[in-house]
């Protein structure tokens, strides 16, 4: 392969694969097949009894010294809130995972 041609290649394959990416799609809103809704948290340092019972507990691996607390209720949503284990409190709001 001539010099000229493997520069046309390192020039024009660059070219082709960014022309060939497609941007993907923005989230939808909350409920709606986007991000999951949100719920604010009454209190700093309880969790509401209708959350219903605790099912799991999980590391948080993209927060320091955060844990995961998970609870389902009667009807089967799933609420997630955090801990810090810094600050000795639950954060202010947890994720909603409701079930139809």
């Amino acid at each position: 392969m001539s010099h000229r041609a493997r520069m046309m290649l390192v020039v024009l394959l660059p070219a082709a694969l960014a022309l060939s990416c497609t941007s993907l799609q923005q989230s939808g809103t909350p409920g709606e097949g986007g991000e999951l809704t949100v719920e604010a948290l009454p209190s700093s340092d309880s969790v509401p009894l209708e959350w219903g019972r605790l099912v799991t507990v999980t590391n948080a691996p993209a927060v320091e010294g955060a844990t995961l607390l998970w609870y389902q209720d009667e009807a089967g949503t799933v609420r997630v809130v955090g801990y810090n284990h810094f600050t000795q409190q639950l954060w202010s709001y947890a994720r909603v995972i409701a079930r139809n």
